[in-house]
């Protein structure tokens, strides 16, 4: 596989500064993933396909400038118009069970080709998720508007979904697509939007695609909620509280929301 890419997509593409850790970098070539202030040692992701390749801005602007142009590059077609076409297609539509978590659909390649809060605005925007153990990295592309966005650091503790969704939001607002920054979900400036459904409506086990989750309802109000995680449950931390539209929010960490949904005649957790 890693000598696919290099003669199908690096080399052709000049990414030269990109490559598999299938052995080790020389220091100063690569920057060291930090945990807790302190610098880590390489990693060695066995993943290659789906998030192993070390690469740079520079590097990723190529490639993404190809997708942008149609899947052609100086040297010529790198991708079919085919395999464009199916990279936006969402691959779950013809599912017999469809994953709640990945609602946006994902594309070949991509995690989503829907993005929720982009789809709101009528702007379809391909994602994908590069993150490991030791770094966090997004591709966001908008190939309606010839706009893609590439970001990278080094800490996993870093919410660079949330970085990267922002930039995109301000890179719309430049360029006239977007009238103006939709407004930030301030934490713990949300109150109760409605009367409580009941917690007969609300408490109880769900499942996702790679975890079960339980929800509580709180002596002091809202819910809690919990993850099953070695033959018993562990809090995840905050209270969540019921908003309009089904959605359990937790206030003071906005982007961790949950909405209730029946599909396929079950409760799950989207």
């Amino acid at each position: 596989y890693p000598e696919c890419v290099a003669a199908e997509i690096r080399t052709p593409r000049g990414m030269s500064s990109s490559r598999f850790a299938r052995a080790a970098f020389p220091e100063e070539s690569f920057a060291h993933g930090m945990r807790d202030g302190r610098s880590m040692p390489q990693e060695f992701p066995s993943f290659f396909a789906s998030g192993g390749l070390f690469s740079n801005a520079p590097d990723m602007a190529a490639f993404l400038a190809m997708l942008l142009n149609g899947g052609r590059h100086p040297g010529g077609q790198l991708l079919s118009r085919a395999s464009l076409r199916e990279m936006a297609r969402d691959q779950t539509r013809h599912q017999p069970i469809r994953i709640p978590e990945a609602e946006d659909g994902y594309g070949l390649g991509w995690d989503g080709v829907r993005h929720p809060a982009f789809s709101a605005f009528g702007i379809p925007v391909w994602h994908k998720n590069g993150g490991t153990n030791t770094y966090k990295s997004e591709v966001f592309v908008a190939p309606r508007h010839g706009l893609a966005l590439f970001l990278s650091g080094s800490d996993p503790g870093w919410n660079s979904r949330k970085a990267v969704e922002e930039i995109m939001l301000c890179a719309l607002v430049e360029r006239g697509i977007l009238g103006m920054m939709p407004p930030p979900v301030r934490p713990g400036a949300t109150r109760a939007a409605h009367r409580s459904r009941g917690a007969k409506t609300v408490e109880g086990i769900y499942g996702a695609y790679d975890r079960l989750l339980r929800i509580t309802r709180q002596p002091e109000g809202g819910y809690a909620m919990w993850n099953f995680e070695a033959g018993s449950w562990h809090g995840t931390g905050g209270t969540f509280a019921l908003r309009a539209g089904n959605v359990l929010l937790d206030p003071m960490q906005p982007e961790q929301s949950f909405v209730l949904r029946r599909l396929g005649g079950i409760e799950t957790l989207v």
